[in-house]
């Protein structure tokens, strides 16, 4: 255990009341009551995976105001049944406030970061110390944060990690150097763990409630740094001539790219195949519960009603859960190994040319399956300027609720012939997409030069992480702690807004108390008097006021709209998905309504349109305003809606 080691005293403000609540952040995680301890250190340099060892599964996802980076704390025990909260920052590799020009150091970390070292406040309780990860491959980095971060004279836990990849005689020289004065930790095998936590308990009883006058550690720190130009900087033998090797093909200008491709499909392929049966499993589930639930209830009664209601809510949520599950499960896979850095280096020079970077592909890639795990997995992008460009950019991917009614809608108005070796609805539904990804290319050029900076490019000299196997601890808990965000956060508000649409689907106004009853004709629902209302002003594009009423129902899924289309011409609750297929695109097929120059119209408008609760409940949570959120979903549908009525005007014009 290192040696405590004390400096003179040094003055320090202590915040007042007033600011301490001033700064407190809104999160409910349940936080230890004796001490808060700041986790700092460079980007990748194994806080991560050092945060999971101390935390566990005890962990959870915060967000500042104004913070888009993502943030963790969680509850670390302590031997004699302590408890303290740990936040795990961002790494970043100064808290010089000025533009950066070294990867991972975004303004937004190094805000957030002197705003936590000088505020010393974290949801009312007072942050009593730092515990800062030297990496032993980077020490004249990690020692030039160190002393960035012995400035705001808060105790400081120096611990070692990465040693273990050092040559023999770089590791016999450090030991002789540094010996017991900081600790020796392996985040992946759990060496070192329990002595900082017997430490961090000492340190606990002399800091109970209220900021040391004299930091305890700060003095060990300052020994090592003393000592800095005795210690051998040769970094790691065997991980870096490995890494060299990979990145001979990882990072080659054709097989790199060969490479990037086959994983990111590979990655994809997993998780929606992968999620396609969990999901049904799941569905299936809910139905069987539904079923076992109501079998001794009359068809039309309350408790029926009620009963679908809630698992209908629940499916809502429930259903995102195995794609999100995977999506994340990869994201840390290839995080934590080192690949991650190599795509977003291959992928910056093209992507930076609309206002992205490298990391963009995989939220822009995500989008086509769904644009709910999309949207989360903009996490990876640390440029915030990117995150918001995406936010814009995401919901005009053409996910798979949108294809299926494409398929639906092609078979019913394309007629189906060979011209040459191409058949004409597959031209028709890749004319769908190829309009879709030029008007997100054209949109995120517009991005770029309206009201926000270019974004900012990966430096010229990019420093990678060295490939390493993945720790399963600290991708498992990474992986459920943002799945566990999903579920308590944007989930909550996903269920209540479920239960809403389908109140609006399922009552019908009488003219008898209590003025409402439940109906399974979704053509007497409230939902359609309110579509009714509103058809006049989709005049314009042709729409009948049934299209209207499916396109609201819409808003609960996008595939809904097929099931309520499919009702209000009559098939009511179709008993096999084979029936709504086939039958409903006949019945379209021969609605005289469905002119042409309207079909062109309903596909740009509903390629464009936001038309997903969840996807705007996600906004939502991701943008931290309502208020943003539903002016994108406002913006969106009226650009949607402009360029329909374009479309419309031209084919009329044309035909």
């Amino acid at each position: 255990m290192p040696v405590s080691c004390h400096t003179p005293h040094e003055q320090q403000t202590v915040p007042s009341p007033a600011q301490i609540r001033k700064h407190a952040t809104q999160s409910k995680i349940p936080i230890a009551r004796q001490a808060v301890w700041l986790l700092i250190g460079l980007p990748n340099a194994g806080k991560s995976s050092l945060f999971s060892r101390l935390t566990g599964l005890r962990q959870t996802i915060l967000n500042f105001p104004g913070i888009t980076v993502e943030v963790r704390a969680g509850i670390c025990p302590l031997p004699d049944a302590k408890q303290i909260t740990i936040i795990d920052t961002p790494g970043v590799y100064t808290l010089e406030e000025q533009e950066h020009t070294t990867p991972g150091a975004a303004s937004e970390e190094i805000r957030l970061i002197r705003h936590l070292l000088t505020q010393r406040t974290f949801q009312e309780q007072l942050i009593q110390g730092i515990v800062f990860l030297l990496d032993a491959s980077r020490l004249s980095m990690s020692f030039r944060l160190l002393r960035e971060v012995q400035q705001f004279h808060l105790p400081i836990v120096p611990v070692l990690t990465h040693w273990d990849t050092l040559s023999q005689e770089a590791l016999h020289q450090l030991k002789a150097i540094l010996g017991n004065k900081v600790f020796w930790i392996n985040s992946r095998t759990g060496h070192g763990i329990e002595e900082v936590k017997h430490h961090l308990a000492q340190c606990f009883e002399r800091l109970p409630f209220k900021l040391c006058p004299a930091p305890l550690c700060t003095g060990c720190a300052l020994w090592v740094h003393a000592r800095q130009p005795q210690i051998p900087q040769t970094g790691s033998t065997r991980a870096r001539t490995w890494t060299r090797k990979l990145d001979r093909f990882a990072l080659h200008p054709f097989w790199g790219y060969v490479l990037l491709a086959g994983v990111l499909l590979l990655v994809f392929h997993v998780v929606f195949s992968v999620s396609a049966p969990l999901t049904e499993l799941v569905e299936h589930g809910i139905q069987t519960l539904g079923n076992f639930l109501t079998q001794w209830s009359q068809p039309l009664s309350l408790w029926t009603h009620l009963i679908h209601g809630l698992l209908s809510a629940t499916s809502a949520v429930l259903l995102f859960v195995p794609q999100i599950a995977l999506l994340f499960l990869f994201m840390a896979l290839l995080e934590d190994s080192g690949y991650l850095a190599r795509m977003a280096a291959l992928l910056d020079a093209p992507f930076r040319k609309l206002g992205l970077n490298g990391f963009s592909v995989v939220p822009l890639l995500t989008g086509i399956g769904c644009n709910i795990p999309a949207l989360l997995s903009t996490r990876v992008v640390r440029e915030p300027t990117v995150q918001q460009r995406l936010f814009w950019l995401i919901p005009f991917i053409p996910c798979s609720a949108r294809y299926a009614v494409y398929v639906l809608l092609i078979g019913a108005f394309v007629p189906a012939y060979w011209i040459g070796p191409f058949h004409t609805q597959a031209l028709a539904l890749l004319a769908l997409y190829g309009f879709s990804f030029i008007f997100i290319a054209l949109a995120s050029w517009v991005l770029t030069r309206w009201r926000t900076p270019p974004a900012a490019s990966l430096p010229p000299v990019l420093e990678l992480p060295p490939y390493q196997l993945p720790s399963w601890y600290t991708v498992g808990a990474l992986t459920w702690s943002r799945l566990k965000e999903f579920l308590l956060r944007a989930g909550k508000m996903i269920f209540v807004i479920a239960i809403g649409l389908w109140l609006l689907g399922s009552v019908r106004l009488i003219n008898t108390p209590p003025f409402i009853a439940f109906t399974d004709h979704v053509q007497e629902s409230l939902l359609a008097q309110i579509g009714k209302t509103f058809a006049p002003l989709f005049t314009p594009l042709g729409f009948s006021w049934e299209t209207v009423v499916a396109l609201l129902s819409a808003f609960w899924a996008r595939e809904v709209f097929l099931v309520t289309l499919g009702g209000l011409y009559g098939l009511g609750q179709p008993d096999s998905e084979t029936q709504l297929t086939h039958t409903l695109p006949q019945l379209l097929a021969a609605d005289p309504t469905w002119t042409t120059d309207t079909i062109i119209a309903f596909f740009v408008f509903f390629a464009l349109a936001l038309l997903c609760m969840s996807t705007l409940v996600m906004l939502a949570h991701l943008r931290g305003s309502w208020r943003k959120a539903l002016f994108q979903g406002t913006i969106t549908i009226g650009i949607a809606y402009f360029l329909a009525w374009l479309a419309k005007n031209i084919a009329m014009s044309i035909s």
